[in-house]
């Protein structure tokens, strides 16, 4: 079965997919694995690449997290408050 080649995303590629800053983007990165909401709340996937210029993530693993991670907000907050 081939593999299909990822579809690259820097930081700002991932801020402007996940509609946050760039440096909401360090700050998931540096989540606690072992806070209390660590159970439940879905891990920020981890770069295919650390590059001089930064990290590099698959795009689709970044929408995908977007998807788990919204559902896991309106969980939280299941009226929009």
């Amino acid at each position: 079965m081939p593999t299909t080649k990822p579809q690259l995303a820097g930081t700002a590629e991932v801020a402007k997919i996940l509609g946050v800053t760039k440096q909401a983007i360090a700050d998931r990165r540096r989540h606690s694995p072992w806070s209390l909401e660590a159970e439940i709340r879905p891990a920020f996937p981890k770069p295919i690449a650390e590059l001089a210029c930064g990290p590099i993530w698959d795009a689709r693993e970044i929408r995908n997290y977007k998807r788990r991670y919204d559902t896991f907000l309106r969980r939280l907050r299941p009226y929009g408050r």
